[in-house]
């Protein structure tokens, strides 16, 4: 395992793209040691920032200290696990194609970002636009799984097109904003407006969300087995639903759920569910 000591402290953000596993395999220390970051309006040496020890051939990278201002970790990375100990900066995981990223703290705005595949694990909480589409992409999240230990921000898995985001606690407003197809859940709720604009997909609430747009059918009484067939797969991925304020709605597939339809000013297909009662 390559371990990564973070010791910087100045408030300019970095931008360190290059911190993927797939790109250390053939690399020694002291390459690693002279792999340029942004820094502002410059590049700078990792070497300089942060202390490298261990091996880099077993395709893991631990990250130790306050990654928050740091950006791009693990963008576009294709294989292997890149764990950080503690929070992360914007973009983490953007356009990810495959491997394991694990953060035990809070990411930042935009993680996962037209990620196509792979596991991204946030223990913490998320940023707006997790799994989101980038201003002037025509898709979102291609692929994947996003997990979620505690709430995500606003328009999270906008333009969504496959793949799964799940957040054990409460999602923002505009949540599925332009959604293609995929699946979210928001185990404690999502904000206002959830899936406006959405085409296909399924949003699942742990609760009614805060409003719902006029745009959407009324809500029918339905048992969708798959909601235990989904909490059966978190699991496997080490996202536990008992943990949940609505672990009594996954326990069996025979629970009852409110399903509505939209956003039908567009196709239509889309369907958003909550508990009933």
């Amino acid at each position: 395992m390559l371990t990564i000591r973070l010791e910087y402290g100045d408030s300019v953000p970095l931008e360190a793209g290059g911190i993927r596993p797939d790109l250390f395999l053939d690399k020694t220390l002291a390459d690693l040691e002279n792999i340029l970051i942004w820094r502002g309006n410059r590049t700078i040496p990792l070497g300089e920032v942060g202390r490298i020890f261990g091996d880099p051939s077993k395709s893991i990278i631990c990250l130790e200290g306050d990654w928050s201002r740091v950006r791009r970790l693990g963008e576009g990375m294709t294989s292997g696990i890149l764990r950080v100990r503690g929070p992360a900066g914007m973009h983490l995981g953007a356009m990810m194609k495959g491997g394991l990223i694990q953060i035990d703290g809070d990411a930042g705005d935009w993680a996962g970002a037209e990620m196509r595949g792979g596991v991204l694990n946030i223990q913490g909480n998320a940023g707006n636009q997790l799994g989101g589409g980038y201003i002037g992409s025509r898709t979102g999240m291609r692929g994947g799984t996003i997990l979620v230990g505690k709430n995500a921000g606003n328009e999270v898995g906008s333009l969504m097109r496959r793949g799964v985001i799940s957040v054990l606690g409460k999602g923002g407003d505009h949540v599925g904003a332009g959604m293609i197809a995929g699946t979210m859940a928001f185990w404690g709720g999502c904000g206002m407006r959830p899936g406006a604009g959405m085409r296909r997909g399924s949003i699942l609430c742990g609760r009614k969300p805060d409003s719902l747009l006029p745009t959407f059918s009324q809500a029918i009484a339905t048992q969708p087995e798959w909601i235990f067939l989904l909490a059966n797969h978190l699991k496997g991925l080490g996202q536990d639903l008992s943990k949940s304020s609505l672990a009594r709605g996954v326990n069996g597939s025979k629970s009852k759920w409110l399903l509505c339809n939209g956003d039908l000013l567009g196709l239509g297909k889309g369907e958003i569910l909550w508990p009933e009662g």
